[in-house]
């Protein structure tokens, strides 16, 4: 998109939106630091600290990922637009000086806290809806019916759990109806008011948000999308997370770093596991943290959507008159890593230890020279 609005000559400000934690390519764009000693890459499941494998990992990843990037997606793009409008472009150099402002859909107070600049402004959350919608009148009943309260179940809308190996929805089956609790599962093959089973209420769609702040609500069984655990932590429900691919494994790590979740990877996925997640989070000690991390990432100063209604004003107002970003964003590799520095260290060092080791030869032979005349 950059490159389209460099050969439409169209020369204003760009704000990005991340949908998740930033990329290790796009910290470069406004010149952030990513040290990947203690930033963990979005898709994997590391929190600091790190171990010193998942450190030589972590790094690996960095670094592959920005290179994986520049020549798979960057410089073919390039192409593309140069072949079709027979021009000259610069992606890379358009990514830096191009964008004013990222919006990130996080808030540290459960993704963990990195470094950022004034660029960087953090509105996870802005996608909520206080408006309370009405539930379906099936589900509203199902829940006031329950006894020891509901489980929320939905893996989102790219995750079908209809299409799930036989094996692994007997799985999730079989853990759920051991449950005191009763269960609303997003299932797609549902009939119109859902599908009945035991204490398991199959359904074909569900509003998850008005769901989970409903008082009955008592947990969340989800895949780790960002949105899903924001409206989770919004409404200050614990989660059992199921990671698959992306950032889920990520967020699920933070989540459960923060203390309102337990992370069931898929491929580890068996009725004991899931099991002994469920009755984790079910816990009064599970459900008194998940409402305390909520306040935490209710405490703010404006409410997300405030927050960036605000920043795309001001870069309106000012566009790059207001500098948002780092000198960091604009040095070569060579200098934002000292290698020039150290060089120069290196350089003197050197020179001192050949000074010290000349010097201490002359003396070393003068005193010998001195030595054998005395001897004579």
């Amino acid at each position: 998109m950059l490159g389209l609005l460099h050969v439409y000559g169209v020369n204003v400000p760009v704000i990005g939106l991340s949908s998740c934690t930033l990329h290790p390519w796009t910290t470069d764009r406004l010149g952030i630091t990513d040290n990947p000693s203690y930033v963990p890459v979005v898709s994997t499941s590391y929190v600091y600290p790190m171990s010193f494998i998942e450190r030589v990992k972590n790094t690996f990843l960095n670094i592959y990922f920005k290179i994986w990037y520049r020549n798979s997606i960057m410089k073919e793009e390039q192409k593309m637009i140069e072949n079709q409008y027979d021009v000259k472009v610069d992606l890379e150099q358009l990514s830096k000086s191009s964008i004013s402002l990222l919006l990130v859909n996080t808030f540290h107070a459960i993704n963990g806290v990195k470094p950022s600049l004034p660029g960087v402004v953090e509105v996870g959350g802005m996608h909520l809806d206080e408006t309370r919608k009405e539930i379906p009148a099936y589900m509203e009943r199902f829940l006031n019916e329950s006894e020891h309260g509901v489980v929320l179940f939905s893996f989102g809308s790219l995750i079908r759990t209809s299409t799930m190996p036989k094996y692994k929805e007997e799985i999730l089956v079989n853990a759920l109806s051991k449950l005191k609790q009763r269960v609303i599962w997003k299932y797609e093959e549902s009939g119109e008011e859902g599908t009945l089973s035991g204490n398991i209420l199959r359904v074909r769609w569900l509003p998850q948000y008005e769901l989970l702040q409903h008082r009955k609500v008592v947990a969340f069984l989800a895949h780790g999308g960002l949105l899903g655990m924001t409206e989770a932590v919004s409404a200050g429900k614990p989660m059992v997370v199921v990671p698959f691919f992306g950032d889920q494994p990520a967020n699920a790590a933070a989540a459960a770093n923060v203390g309102f979740a337990k992370v069931v990877p898929y491929n580890e996925l068996t009725e004991e596991s899931l099991t002994a997640a469920l009755k984790s989070v079910l816990s009064p000690e599970m459900r008194v943290q998940a409402r305390m991390v909520s306040e935490i990432w209710r405490d703010r100063e404006n409410p997300p959507l405030d927050t960036a209604v605000y920043w795309v004003e001001r870069v309106i107002r000012w566009g790059p008159s207001a500098k948002l970003h780092s000198d960091a964003r604009d040095m070569p590799f060579y200098q934002l890593v000292l290698l020039d520095v150290i060089a120069a260290y290196l350089v003197l060092i050197l020179v001192c230890v050949s000074l010290v080791w000349f010097i201490i030869s002359k003396l070393s032979r003068l005193f010998i020279r001195q030595t054998k005349q005395k001897i004579q």
